[in-house]
């Protein structure tokens, strides 16, 4: 999940809106991203992670298993990050 978290402070930092966002790491235009498109983006993102923690955040967001990330599994873990409970509060 840290990774995750390392992720998405990037992609707010860099955008203004998901979708803009998302295709930055859709290079093809096909309204999905594969792995090799997600891990070039995470690349020119410049976030340095493994290659196993690369293939787990992928898998992660890929929630049906189709080996490419919609616009909605994108978006989903920010507003899933967002809908957390603050431990601390």
């Amino acid at each position: 999940m840290r990774n995750l978290e390392l992720i998405w402070l990037r992609i707010e930092d860099r955008f203004s809106n998901f979708s803009a966002a998302f295709r930055f790491f859709d290079l093809n235009f096909n309204n999905r991203v594969s792995f090799n498109e997600f891990s070039q983006g995470i690349e020119n993102l410049k976030v340095k992670i493994t290659h196993k923690e690369l293939s787990d955040c992928f898998r992660y967001l890929d929630k049906e298993g189709n080996n490419y990330i919609t616009y909605d599994n994108f978006c989903a873990l920010s507003v899933e990050r967002r809908s957390k409970p603050d431990p601390a509060s």
